[in-house]
């Protein structure tokens, strides 16, 4: 939820090391889940959050 905390977690990253979501406390951080191609969620989104943040 917006504003809210997140309780810390660990996930695998594309080279298989773990991140932590505690690796960016004190930071802004956007936490959106791509299900996947074809999907109502599109790459175009995803960049969008990129571009939004930098």
């Amino acid at each position: 939820m917006i504003g809210q905390n997140a309780p810390d977690f660990t996930l695998k990253n594309t080279a298989k090391e773990p991140v932590s979501l505690s690796n960016y406390r004190g930071s802004t951080v956007i936490l959106a889940f791509y299900p996947g191609a074809f999907t109502g969620v599109c790459d175009k989104e995803m960049c969008a959050f990129q571009d939004n943040m930098a």
